[in-house]
């Protein structure tokens, strides 16, 4: 009888710890996952410090909170669940709601908090500090996350040098619906998710938010870059096609990107540690700036290639179903087929021009077509980066508006600087094409191969030397060192190599890269 009673008290204790942490954030309520500890004890069911919420890993016992520098004097308020609690720091008693001085603390060098719980057990926490912003996803009663539709959820987003990037406030928090998203990457252990910020926990209505000082937007990606080992492949390509291409209307819109921007955090879902992703933007018609539907009567069009496909290489035509939101491998995504109906004509268009007119109407039309400067960088920029599943697959053509040519837009750039979609790694030993580029090449139409030329020389003396391309990866290689991120990352999905490994790799792949296509293009 009496044990029984001791789980009564156990389940009501917890149960008050839960709902006190989720009045006190604005969140839903939701069911806790309690420490591994022994059964019939009271635990740390939370900590806060400053007001701000550690993440907890409750597998490990461990709490996470961001620094806003690598080093600081650290005398924060502290708070916890439960007054039965005793907590120790260094043999110092942490007193409930009131600040405590831990002394000078360093990003990735962890401290321990002895407790001591309600029946004399002492379980040891460890507080760990990380530079990398947090984000915190919690479900409802642990309902299952799945491809769709989305799941609404508390998010909670901690982020540590939020004045340098322009913001009032360290922690956002609000509902958010949410799914995973990806295609074979579905199947991978450690997964992608679609957020959509929402006003309240019905989803009724969305939640703009300049999350980490980009866009202020409902709509945000947390990609898992998991079979990138570096955890970066994909970000760095990005940040590449930002610096290398502008928008040929930047002048007309200069809100808009060529690409998006992004983010390094650390995830938690349900109190489990998930690792590194990276929060990024979309590529949608907000971030390109397209003309709005029937916009002055001249909106623009957005399609994505999806699959593989004849289509999607430019190498043959099929007439298109005008009732279906997809056609061979395209989907389109701008106007909103659901809204403002199904538009293939000027893609279909566009393929069956590229793959049907004879060579005299190709040379004399194409840059009518399409932005001829445009295609010269994404054609250099696929080779440079040896993005084999970027030839056709995983390209956006876009329209700023109706009469003006198409635009290619790359995404999801993880299978490259030497990495297959397989995850095996490839050298540098060939030249990637598609009929699209294969015509402009052969036809030298708009003096494409001149261009080419050119293009690729001032670019090799610029921001495609060694060490420049070299820098990119190393920001994000820092990032991941100093706040011990990767580390965690490599422990938690089994890594098999170190990221001084993966730099190795990366540095010798890129001279060997440079050299194949300095000799590429001085004998094309």
């Amino acid at each position: 009888m009496t044990q029984f009673k001791n789980i009564v008290l156990f389940f009501f204790l917890g149960l008050i710890s839960c709902l006190s942490i989720n009045c006190d954030d604005g969140f839903m309520s939701v069911e806790e996952n309690p420490p591994v500890i022994p059964k019939d004890t009271c635990f740390l069911t939370f900590l806060k410090i400053d007001g701000n919420n550690c993440a907890l890993d409750v597998s490990s016992n461990t709490f996470y909170y961001p620094l806003p520098a690598l080093e600081v004097a650290f005398k924060p308020t502290i708070e916890f669940g439960e007054d039965k609690l005793e907590l120790t720091h260094n043999n110092q008693a942490i007193v409930n709601n009131s600040s405590h001085d831990f002394g000078t603390v360093k990003v990735n060098n962890p401290i321990t908090i002895q407790v001591k719980t309600c029946d004399g057990n002492r379980v040891d926490y460890e507080l760990i500090f990380t530079s990398l912003s947090v984000v915190q996803i919690e479900t409802n009663a642990n309902e299952v996350i799945l491809d769709e539709p989305k799941i609404t959820v508390n998010f909670q987003l901690q982020d540590p040098t939020y004045e340098q990037r322009g913001l009032t406030e360290s922690t956002f928090i609000s509902y958010a619906g949410i799914e995973t998203r990806g295609g074979s990457s579905l199947g991978f252990d450690k997964k992608s998710y679609s957020l959509e910020l929402k006003e309240d926990d019905l989803g009724r209505d969305e939640q703009s938010e300049p999350l980490l000082g980009m866009r202020d937007d409902d709509d945000w990606i947390l990609d898992a870059m998991f079979i990138d080992p570096a955890r970066m492949r994909n970000r760095v390509s990005t940040d590449i096609w930002l610096d290398f291409q502008q928008l040929y209307y930047q002048d007309k819109e200069l809100k808009g990107e060529s690409a998006t921007e992004g983010i390094l955090v650390e995830v938690f879902l349900n109190k489990d540690y998930q690792g590194v992703y990276m929060l990024t933007e979309r590529i949608d018609r907000k971030q390109l700036k397209i003309k709005k539907f029937k916009e002055d009567n001249a909106y623009g069009y957005l399609y994505k290639a999806v699959s593989w496909s004849a289509a999607v290489t430019f190498k043959s035509y099929t007439d298109f179903d005008p009732t279906q939101e997809t056609w061979e491998g395209w989907e389109q995504k701008f106007p909103d087929p659901s809204d403002d109906g199904i538009f293939w004509e000027p893609l279909a268009d566009f393929t069956r021009f590229v793959t049907t007119s004879s060579d005299e109407a190709f040379t004399a039309n194409i840059a009518s077509e399409l932005r001829i400067d445009n295609a010269v960088n994404y054609y250099i920029f696929m080779n440079l980066l040896r993005a084999d599943d970027n030839r056709g697959k995983n390209i956006f053509m876009a329209k700023y508006k109706t009469d003006e040519p198409f635009f290619i837009v790359p995404w999801d750039l993880d299978a490259t600087w030497g990495l297959f979609w397989d995850q095996t790694k490839v050298r540098p030993n060939i030249v990637l094409s598609n009929h699209l580029f294969d015509r402009l090449i052969s036809t030298n139409a708009g003096d494409f191969r001149t261009r080419l030329k050119d293009r690729w020389q001032t670019a090799r003396n610029g921001i495609f030397t060694k060490e420049r391309l070299l820098k990119y990866f190393q920001n994000y290689a820092t990032q991941m060192e100093e706040s011990g991120a990767f580390e965690r990352e490599r422990e938690r999905w089994g890594i098999a190599t170190t990221l001084a490994e993966e730099m190795e790799f990366i540095e010798a792949w890129i001279d060997e890269q440079l050299i194949f296509m300095d000799d590429y293009y001085g004998n094309l």
